[in-house]
């Protein structure tokens, strides 16, 4: 994974498809892209990506979701890494993780194409998300702004 620069195009067309995902569960999406290297000095660099993505979810509000349904997608260009972070109800349906949806970014990435990785990612995620999370007939409301964040 190359150190990839997101122009103004590649972020909207990123926030449409978060929209787009979301549009279909109580999920709510975040997709942070580390700007420099996450790794921590003498600690595994996954680990150490694995500790950005809990920080920035926290940082971010994620956590705070009504039905407890955020989760984040951070993507290390640097560390050629993903970690994906979800809360209390993703991670109690999803206790294997999100191994599919972090090679759809990593195998588009290692093909120079870190926006299609990412683009296919958020459409996967919604997809498995939307089978456990519908929308709340209570009238389901973005929680989250649906713009990638750089961290």
């Amino acid at each position: 994974m190359k150190n990839h620069i997101l122009n103004i195009a590649d972020l909207a067309l990123i926030r449409n498809i978060i929209q787009i995902a979301e549009f279909k569960t109580a999920g709510e999406i975040k997709v942070c892209v580390a700007k420099e290297s996450c790794h921590i000095e003498g600690e595994d660099i996954s680990v150490s990506v694995e500790k950005k993505a809990v920080h920035m979810f926290n940082e971010l509000g994620i956590g705070n979701t009504r039905h407890s349904t955020g989760i984040i997608i951070l993507v290390s260009p640097v560390d050629h890494r993903v970690a994906i972070y979800g809360d209390d109800a993703i991670n109690a349906v999803f206790k294997d993780g999100w191994p599919e949806v972090v090679k759809l970014i990593t195998e588009n990435a290692k093909r120079d194409d870190l926006v299609v990785g990412i683009i296919e990612a958020v459409k996967k995620m919604g997809e498995e998300l939307a089978k456990h999370f519908p929308p709340h007939d209570s009238g389901d409301c973005n929680e989250l702004t649906d713009d990638v964040v750089f961290c």
